[in-house]
């Protein structure tokens, strides 16, 4: 009779501490004391039906008490046991886990779904970033958003690339040439164009079937590392349009993404003991399985064709439309120890090999930075094997920027004679786009707005005419 008792008492104490449980899982509840970011529909999904079940079974379990099996009550009480010490392991995070610990969670999170890169697939390109992910803007690329009118007094420079295009370095070029510009009525213009695992072939089609319709007066190609990821290729295997290495954008199969959606406990020993499983990155969304040569190292020249065939061919359709073509060669630190340097650093040599050669075939028609002669080796510049720090990205600017400023001369002074209203507007809105998008001027002007008793738009056109009757000023003198 007393085991009875005490089997109906541990019952009913489970039965309470489910109750406890399914209240605590209820969506609103859920995203304030558990979360680890904002409820998505996703979690709402899962969320509502566990509370339903843990609610349901803790009034049974409650009211059939003195009537459950111990087997049966040991398996609950194991289910009990499971998910109090997930509970207590999130409050756990939340209250002493560091801003790290936070972010490595919720990036694993996002890593099990499509949408956790803010990646999409693209008809032409291979894939893109979604236009409603806030790192990309309405044409899918990392920038701020595209017009596709280019005001007269514009100098639109387009860039294709890879990561060490889309790392910032647009966005030092165009700072920099409007800093160093000779004429008050004139605006360069940078225009992104890459995504960070962008070839040569990728970067073709984008400027075939986007960036022509920008008008671009300029175009940056800025390559020499992504080619690597196809090549090394079986005898025979290789085919010049990449298709044997990669595939159209395909979501890989997560066999336990539920597990790693729901329980940071699982989530935490999961990478602790594979900290990047075989679907992690972009690589698994966008290559084909394939064996490679095992002890090959870039020895096949003949897989570079492709990448010499795709430069040239930009070449030709940009001086066919009237673009001037800026050739760059890509530096990357000597240092050997430099994670995975072995692995690309051969590469990255033969393109700047080609890239220099194209430049000599087509000098009459290109601009070319041997950014591989003049940077290569200050390894101070450099945070991977070619991705460079801010310094790295001034020094990439400086040389890319004095040779358009030298070269835009022409441009520069037939802007020089259009009138000056006619400039002024784009001027004073190129300025409040720039300020509404960085987020710490952004707050600059709201709190300004607020002082003054004026709204957030008249405040940002005023900070905006001042800018603009500055650099008057500046111009004047």
């Amino acid at each position: 009779m007393s085991t009875t008792n005490s089997l109906s008492r541990r019952n009913k104490t489970l039965a309470l501490i489910g109750l406890v449980l399914a209240i605590l899982f209820i969506p609103p509840i859920f995203g304030k004391v558990l979360a680890m970011d904002e409820v998505n529909a996703y979690d709402k999904r899962w969320l509502v039906p566990i509370s339903a079940i843990l609610f349901t079974l803790s009034i049974v379990w409650f009211a059939l008490s003195g009537r459950i099996k111990r087997k049966l009550s040991t398996s609950y009480m194991v289910l009990i046991i499971l998910i109090t010490l997930e509970v207590l392991t999130r409050i756990g995070v939340l209250i002493f886990g560091s801003e790290r610990d936070m972010m490595l969670l919720r990036e694993r999170y996002n890593m099990t779904f499509n949408n956790g890169m803010g990646m999409e697939g693209h008809p032409f390109r291979q894939y893109t970033g979604k236009t409603s992910f806030k790192h990309f803007n309405n044409y899918g690329f990392p920038d701020d958003d595209f017009n596709v009118p280019r005001p007269g007094n514009v100098i639109r420079i387009a860039c294709v690339g890879e990561s060490t295009t889309t790392d910032g370095l647009t966005k030092f070029i165009g700072k920099y040439l409007n800093a160093n510009r000779s004429e008050l009525k004139v605006r360069y213009e940078t225009m992104c164009f890459a995504h960070d695992y962008y070839t040569s072939a990728h970067s073709l089609v984008t400027f075939l079937n986007t960036v022509l319709e920008f008008k671009p007066q300029y175009l940056l190609v800025h390559h020499g590392l992504t080619e690597a990821y196809v090549r090394n290729s079986l005898g025979g295997q290789f085919k010049s349009d990449y298709s044997h290495a990669l595939k159209s954008w395909e979501r890989p199969w997560i066999p336990d993404a539920v597990l790693i959606r729901g329980s940071i406990l699982y989530r935490h020993f999961r990478f602790v003991t594979h900290n990047k499983p075989r679907w992690w990155g972009l690589e698994s969304y966008l290559e084909k399985p394939r064996t490679k040569e095992p002890y090959s190292k870039f020895e096949n020249p003949s897989e570079l064709e492709p990448f010499r065939r795709n430069i040239e061919s930009m070449i030709a359709v940009a001086q066919a439309n009237g673009i001037k073509v800026i050739l760059t060669t890509l530096p990357h630190t000597t240092e050997w120890q430099t994670p995975h340097y072995h692995d690309f650093a051969g590469n990255v040599d033969q393109c700047n090999t080609i890239v220099r050669e194209i430049a000599e075939k087509h000098k009459d028609d290109v601009l070319f930075i041997d950014l591989d002669s003049k940077l290569t080796g200050s390894n101070q510049l450099f945070t991977k094997i070619v991705d460079v720090n801010d310094k790295g990205r001034q020094k990439k600017t400086e040389l890319i920027g004095k040779q358009i400023l030298e070269h835009s001369t022409g441009m520069v002074n037939e802007i020089a004679q259009l009138p000056l209203e006619q400039c002024k507007q784009d001027l004073i809105n190129a300025s409040m786009n720039a300020m509404h998008d960085n987020i710490d001027w952004r707050k600059d002007i709201e709190r300004k707005a607020d002082e003054k008793g004026v709204t957030y738009n008249e405040m940002l056109l005023l900070d905006a005419i001042h800018i603009y009757n500055q650099d008057s000023i500046r111009f004047a003198r």
